[in-house]
């Protein structure tokens, strides 16, 4: 079985938008994660919030 250099380059171009759907998936996960847990109101009772949900915090919610 011999690979050709189209095959190759096809083999690159779907590793590519794989990578790319995977990357825009785990983004997304994380937006939601943040709307989440701004919208259940933890972040104002909580004493200490991890560093994730300060910046979701910090990022999401204009300052005073």
């Amino acid at each position: 079985m011999n690979f050709s250099r189209s095959d190759m380059i096809g083999a690159g171009c779907a590793l590519a938008a794989i990578c790319l759907v995977a990357w825009l998936s785990l983004d997304s996960w994380a937006i939601t994660r943040c709307d989440e847990f701004i919208s259940s109101g933890a972040y104002q009772t909580a004493t200490e919030l991890t560093a994730e949900q300060q910046a979701c915090v910090d990022k999401r919610l204009p300052s005073p």
